[in-house]
């Protein structure tokens, strides 16, 4: 039903048109469409940009770029890819009551080299944001 809405509502075509669509032909039109999105933002901020720098109240204030004004879209794909980090964190310390303090800590310890092999730098911060009472103190 999604898809439909947005073939309707999104790419304006009719359901006989979304009906003959392959998957492969959708997903173009999607691709295309987000290139059109890229495109209005653009001259959305441009426009944005030029308001904001007529009207600067001193010269030396900085010159605001139009790129200023776009939402960086790795910044959407790094809180994904923390997401997922958290997901894996709070999956893998899903233990059951009564298991010692020593075997969860060593289930942590595991769980950090995991995400320290998948290319995460702060592994061990995440976790510890997922699990504070788990964080290891200064004394250990």
């Amino acid at each position: 039903m999604d898809l439909w809405a947005l073939a309707r509502y999104d790419l304006s075509l009719s359901w006989e048109e979304f009906e003959e669509l392959t998957p492969a032909m959708f997903q173009a039109l999607c691709k295309r469409r987000n290139v059109r999105i890229k495109y209005e933002r653009l001259a959305n901020a441009l426009t944005a940009s030029v308001v904001a720098n007529v009207n600067r109240s001193k010269a030396d204030d900085p010159i605001i770029q139009p790129f200023d004004f776009i939402r960086d879209g790795d910044s959407a794909q790094k809180k994904e890819r923390l997401d997922a980090a958290k997901r894996h964190c709070k999956k893998v310390m899903n233990v059951p009551s009564g298991t010692s303090r020593e075997k969860i800590m060593e289930i942590r310890g595991r769980a950090i080299k995991d995400l320290e092999a998948a290319g995460y730098e702060n592994a061990e911060n995440i976790m510890d944001s997922c699990w504070p009472h788990l964080a290891k103190k200064e004394s250990q």
